[in-house]
């Protein structure tokens, strides 16, 4: 695996393609997180042009930044606060950096953002550099290291960090719900609404809800239509089991779902997903609930309390 710092910071490439509108650029970033959320998800939707052109000054040509991105297929990515001494129009924002290969690995980069409010040009924050190194090629790190890395003082960055020395997560449903919304992001609508759980009909109980719980489909395809681009982050899967006469049922997930719309503005949704198993034996979607907790991108340390849930407090239909 060859790994490359680029413009200083690491940059991560992308194999799938996805056809979805370019989010329109808003006159102003309502936070640095929103630059660089909108920059990670410009890459992640293949929208070389627009991630490029939020660097204020790009240290490589436009065609060598995009042919930069060959073997990942998603960054995930967790902003900490703006850090600042003298002024509030630049400074650092640290960051861990979830980089899915198209392998199946999982890379983790932590390190800063160097950013710069400009105001030029209909843009204001824009990334003026970085530093990013390896923190483990072993997979996802769990919530406790996500949330040191994300605390890291970035005018006194950590050295000598020992890549692979950091506790890793096992999320048994977090690939069914990335994968869900990899099709969305991608407009495969059709193929996104396969992984809800589909009753089988008979009489019950015969393994099958007792109710289906799928919005329609044209409910669903009509949901995305202004979104451009969602992001998933996960707390601790709760593998619950089956019920009486529930024999589907798996487990709860909590998840903060980050959604861009086309108009280039953030929505921020908490909750949890009740997850079973479809007809064919594979992990899908029962249920879900969610509620907006912020029209910004939230940080780090606000994602992390948000999918510290409990979800059976929830109620969820199941």
């Amino acid at each position: 695996m060859k790994h490359r710092f680029q413009c200083i910071v690491i940059l991560f490439t992308l194999a799938f393609a996805t056809v979805v509108a370019r989010p329109a650029q808003a006159t102003e970033y309502a936070s640095p997180q929103a630059l660089l959320l909108t920059y990670y998800n410009a890459i992640n939707r293949q929208d070389y042009a627009t991630a490029y052109a939020l660097w204020l000054s790009p240290r490589q040509t436009y065609r060598a930044f995009a042919a930069g991105f060959a073997d990942t297929t998603r960054v995930e990515p967790y902003f900490g606060g703006l850090q600042t001494r003298n002024s509030t129009q630049a400074g650092y924002v640290p960051a861990l950096l979830l980089g899915y290969q198209t392998d199946g690995r999982v890379f983790a980069y932590y390190g800063c953002f160097t950013v710069s409010y400009q105001g030029v040009n209909g843009v204001t924050w824009r990334i003026a550099g970085g530093n990013f190194h390896l923190l483990t090629s072993l997979g996802v790190p769990d919530n406790a290291v996500i949330a040191a890395y994300l605390a890291i003082d970035c005018f006194n960055p950590p050295t000598a960090i020992t890549p692979d020395t950091a506790t890793i997560t096992s999320n048994l449903a977090a690939p069914t719900i990335l994968a869900y919304y990899d099709a969305i992001n991608s407009k495969a609508f059709p193929a996104a609404y396969t992984y809800w759980l589909q009753p089988l009909p008979g009489p019950k109980p015969n393994g099958a809800p007792a109710q289906d719980y799928r919005p329609t489909f044209t409910a669903f395809q009509n949901g995305y239509a202004d979104t451009a681009y969602v992001n998933a982050y996960f707390g601790t899967y709760n593998q619950t089991g089956a019920s009486a006469g529930h024999s589907y049922l798996d487990g709860l997930l909590p998840a903060v779902l980050v959604g861009q719309k086309t108009d280039g503005t953030f929505a921020a949704y908490s909750g949890c997903y009740v997850m079973g198993y479809l007809p064919n034996g594979v992990l899908g979607i029962v249920n879900g609930k969610f509620t907006l907790v912020a029209n910004d991108v939230p940080t780090g340390d606000v994602i992390l309390q948000y999918v510290n849930l409990d979800c059976t407090q929830l109620a969820i239909p199941n």
